[in-house]
């Protein structure tokens, strides 16, 4: 399994994720073939940071 991310501040308190994920199922190769299906899959989330409770 292979992942790779990426964050990024929009605003201060914004972040922008992005993540890419590769599982390879029956095989010992990074990109080959193997019995079963291979799996790819690509995600993105955004996050606030923010204090909703005063201290």
């Amino acid at each position: 399994m292979w992942t790779v991310g990426l964050n990024w501040f929009a605003l201060p308190n914004l972040v922008v994720k992005a993540d890419y994920m590769t599982r390879q199922i029956g095989t010992n190769k990074v990109f080959g073939k193997g019995k079963y299906n291979s799996e790819n899959e690509f995600s993105i989330g955004v996050a606030y940071i923010g204090w909703f409770i005063k201290k």
